[in-house]
């Protein structure tokens, strides 16, 4: 049996995209959920990436490809890296922002609407990056070797952009509970926000964190 190249590099970017696809998920998915409070499995990594991908990945590629087919691009490359190199660093301020916050046991929960505007905003600083890409890849095949450097730096720009929008995502929607907890041989509760539950529970009280044993775990109050 005979088999073509065609047929083999078909093969090839089939596995490729299949394997992809499995790392784009879980690397956000892990993300998202090592921020949450509660622990999760492997599948549930997943379950948080597909919610993020699908506004923050899939969709805004699958609006940029027709427009990278058409090589309809009206905007000056220039301008394209200097915003996407804003865009970023507009970004890590809020990410800061947030973790402090969260180091002090808060959270700024904004409710649905909130969230349902932030996805708008993640699908539009997602599509202006892909679009950016797009662009210096097709400038790059039409023999402008000169750009090669510009499509690694506005790939890497937009992985960082969309990376700190799954961190921001992940702010969006937790909520850090005010909890008591009563531990073995202490018959003085615990007090504090909690920010992890796992085998190492870990509270935030004055802005410190306390670690404590599952183990040596009672029962747990909320406030």
């Amino acid at each position: 049996m005979t088999v073509s190249i065609d047929q083999i590099l078909e093969q090839n970017i089939l596995s490729f995209s299949v394997v992809a696809f499995g790392a784009i998920l879980l690397y956000f998915g892990k993300l998202i959920q090592d921020i949450q409070v509660e622990s999760s499995s492997t599948l549930g990594y997943y379950q948080k990436g597909i919610m993020f991908s699908i506004t923050g990945v899939f969709t805004p590629l699958a609006i940029v490809y027709p427009i990278y087919k058409t090589n309809d691009f009206p905007i000056d490359f220039n301008i394209l890296i200097i915003i996407q190199i804003i865009i970023p660093l507009v970004l890590l301020y809020f990410f800061k922002k947030y973790y402090n916050l969260a180091k002090e046991g808060k959270s700024k929960q904004y409710g649905n609407l909130g969230i349902e505007l932030f996805s708008i905003v993640i699908l539009g600083v997602s599509f202006f990056n892909f679009y950016s890409v797009s662009e210096f890849v097709y400038l790059l095949r039409n023999n402008n070797p000169g750009v090669i450097a510009l499509v690694i730096l506005s790939l890497l720009l937009t992985f960082i952009s969309i990376t700190v929008l799954a961190i921001l995502y992940s702010y969006h929607t937790v909520s850090y509970p005010s909890v008591k907890i009563y531990i073995e041989n202490n018959p003085v509760p615990i007090e504090g926000s909690l920010i992890k539950f796992d085998e190492t529970i870990i509270l935030v009280k004055n802005k410190k964190p306390i670690r404590i044993n599952k183990d040596k775990v009672l029962y747990i109050e909320e406030n």
